[in-house]
């Protein structure tokens, strides 16, 4: 199944065992009168598919929704999973293009300025037998 979300929260990849790797997202949607979250996750080489969203991305999701039994002493539960394996950007945060944007004319500025100082430093001057070091005692912790 397909279903708009936006990205509420992206979760750390964690290596379950020796050939899975799973990674969690939180989306949330509106029905139009309630918010609801749920959490999607992707495993294995479907990661690779979440480095291009960030949180407040509105996107299209592509999911399988399966339940699995449980019993034990005879009670039997049934446990629910998203399992997602694609995903869309339908819409960027305009926070995040805000912020990139800055990032970028700053990484520009930077790489702008001259290499060498415009100006000679000073050397330090050094007082034989003067320590220079703040008191160990003296750190204005009260303890």
């Amino acid at each position: 199944m397909n279903k708009e979300f936006k990205v509420k929260d992206i979760f750390q990849p964690q290596q379950v065992s020796e050939k899975l790797r799973k990674q969690e997202v939180l989306f949330t949607w509106n029905d139009g009168r309630w918010d609801h979250d749920v959490v999607i996750q992707f495993l294995n080489d479907r990661i690779d598919s979440l480095v291009q969203i960030n949180i407040g991305d509105t996107v299209e999701v592509g999911f399988d929704v399966e339940s699995r039994r449980w019993e034990k002493d005879g009670v039997v539960r049934y446990f629910t999973s998203c399992t997602g394996w694609n995903v869309k950007i339908v819409g960027k945060n305009p926070a995040y293009l805000q912020d990139h944007g800055q990032f970028a004319q700053a990484r520009q500025e930077f790489s702008q300025q001259p290499s060498t100082p415009q100006s000679q430093p000073r050397p330090v001057q050094q007082q034989v037998g003067v320590n220079n070091f703040p008191d160990p005692e003296d750190d204005g912790l009260p303890f």
